[in-house]
């Protein structure tokens, strides 16, 4: 789990992960991403944490549901995902 780079020009950092299938289930996932947008919202220039999961991704959509992310939209089975820095 990481940060794809930022924060851009817009304030925003892209969080992307990968979990193997033996640790699936397990909530490292939730754990870590919470302690990453935690991490974060904490940095200079941060405005924005945002993700991105397939449609079909319901191990995903959880996760990031969980860790406070809304969704902001849909296109071609994708789903994007943000959450503001306060």
């Amino acid at each position: 789990m990481g940060f794809k780079g930022g924060p851009d020009e817009n304030g925003e950092m892209d969080l992307g992960y990968s979990i193997l299938p033996s640790y699936q289930g397990n909530g490292y996932a939730t754990e870590m991403a919470i302690a990453m947008i935690e991490w974060g919202l904490k940095q200079p220039k941060v405005k924005r944490i945002t993700a991105s999961c397939s449609n079909e991704n319901y191990a995903s959509i959880r996760v990031l549901e969980k860790a406070g992310l809304k969704q902001i939209y849909n296109e071609a089975n994708e789903i994007y995902w943000g959450i503001d820095n306060m």
